[in-house]
């Protein structure tokens, strides 16, 4: 289990949680998640967007990272029939995962009215014995309005977590589910550690 100071996550839609295991696309599997320097990177800067503006008087929900984050974990949660997020392989060992991921997400919000904000997110699935077995990508864009009342980072973010339907259609990892024994008793639960820095992604 990770024990690194991070950020809550919990899926917006309250009912997520709830979706039946032998519903998810890969309820027999257990998946280990590895941050990338570039993901935490990026939390802290969506962090530090909300401090810093919201000081001003705006409204931050539009890269509010809790929500960001909860949106992505709950997209995995609805697929694997466990996530927990991981600091190295080491430990993904340990946590005795059956498919690891390594992703990495960068974000860099426009800063004025007609400038662009992107997202983009890269995964790289490794089965437990570390060999490489898929990569997808998924990338958004979306346009600072006029006036600026949002930096349109909610709705890259949307757009780059079309990964999903990727996740969903790999055929790749449909073999590898099945051929990995159903879990009996895995709670589905996305640990709270991506350790936040004030350092924009590149």
């Amino acid at each position: 289990m990770c024990h690194s100071a991070g950020i809550h996550t919990k899926a917006e839609n309250p009912f997520n949680s709830l979706i039946p295991k032998t519903s998810r696309t890969y309820a027999s599997v257990k998946l280990c998640v590895l941050l990338t320097g570039n993901t935490n990177k990026s939390v802290g800067y969506l962090n530090e967007l909300s401090a810093k503006l919201g000081r001003l008087g705006n409204d931050t929900s539009d890269y509010d990272s809790k929500k960001l984050v909860g949106d992505l974990a709950g997209m995995l949660n609805n697929r694997f029939g466990e996530v927990v997020v991981v600091k190295d392989v080491a430990e993904s060992k340990n946590q005795q995962c059956s498919l690891s991921l390594a992703l990495d997400i960068r974000v860099q919000a426009g800063s004025t009215s007609f400038s662009t904000t992107t997202v983009e997110m890269s995964g790289v699935f490794a089965d437990a014995r570390e060999n490489e077995i898929n990569a997808l990508t998924g990338a958004g864009k979306a346009n600072v309005p006029y006036p600026a009342t949002s930096l349109g980072v909610s709705a890259a973010w949307g757009r780059a977590t079309a990964l999903g339907e990727q996740i969903g259609q790999s055929n790749a990892l449909v073999k590898l589910a099945s051929t990995t024994p159903k879990q009996v008793a895995a709670v589905a639960q996305t640990n709270d550690c991506l350790d936040a820095t004030s350092e924009p992604a590149s």
